[in-house]
């Protein structure tokens, strides 16, 4: 699944993927090392160009890509974390509910619903491994140990022009949205995780797309990866 298919419900987007991911650890191919199968979280601001990098990493890699629309989705659905959970041994379905009862406790959030249903939701993403999550704090979820945590950033200028483009808005409108955007993400940040989105210490790399090229910044993430996971066998998927 590594794009984002509109045009099919998500529902059997979702589906789909659950039962690849049943057929791969079925047949014992899934490592039980936390090294060999990482994740990429990506945390953008918005009109930076964030998705679209997401986009190419995921088609690179060739690995699943998870956007806010679809994390929020599985988030919202008992049925599917349910099934995407059930894939593991009770060993790993363990792990994964006293890892999230932990950060319940630690954040103060235990009786946030939708927190704890967003964590189960990223974490068990992360024991699959092989994946690109965009947005909603997910550097703050997984550790990095499983994950190769980037943040993704323009200048304001550059955003809002990208704005204006794609959604076909006036400069005044663009930059009213580019502030909100700013404004809700931090807050969601502060709220959930008690952290500073704009602390570059949450990050293992921020990527300024403003003065670099999607390309360049796309092959800065493929060095990184292999750098940070040596054991993951990289080489063998960019043949591909």
């Amino acid at each position: 699944m590594p794009k984002l298919q509109y045009d099919i419900p998500m529902e059997q987007l979702i589906n789909r993927q659950i039962r690849l991911w049943e057929r791969t650890f079925e047949k014992g191919k899934r490592a039980r090392d936390e090294s060999v199968n990482p994740c990429i979280t990506i945390s953008k601001e918005i009109g930076s160009q964030g998705v679209e990098l997401a986009k190419r990493l995921a088609e690179r890699l060739n690995w699943n890509l998870f956007d806010k629309s679809l994390v929020e989705y599985i988030a919202e659905d008992a049925k599917v974390r349910q099934s995407m959970v059930e894939i593991f041994d009770e060993k790993t379905q363990n792990e994964i509910h006293s890892w999230v009862l932990t950060l319940l406790d630690h954040h103060a959030l235990g009786s946030d619903r939708y927190f704890k249903h967003l964590m189960t939701v990223i974490r068990t993403i992360g024991e699959h491994g092989c994946a690109v999550i965009v947005g909603r704090g997910s550097n703050f979820i997984l550790p990095p140990t499983k994950a190769l945590r980037l943040k993704v950033v323009a200048p304001e200028e550059n955003r809002v022009a990208y704005i204006m483009q794609k959604q076909e808005l006036d400069r005044k409108e663009a930059d009213k949205l580019v502030k909100r955007a700013d404004a809700e993400r931090s807050a969601f940040i502060r709220r959930f995780y008690h952290q500073d989105a704009e602390n570059p210490l949450c990050y293992d790399l921020v990527l300024n797309l403003g003065t670099l090229s999607l390309p360049i910044a796309e092959e800065m993430v493929i060095q990184a990866l292999k750098a940070r996971f040596p054991q993951f066998k990289i080489n063998s998927l960019l043949e591909k």
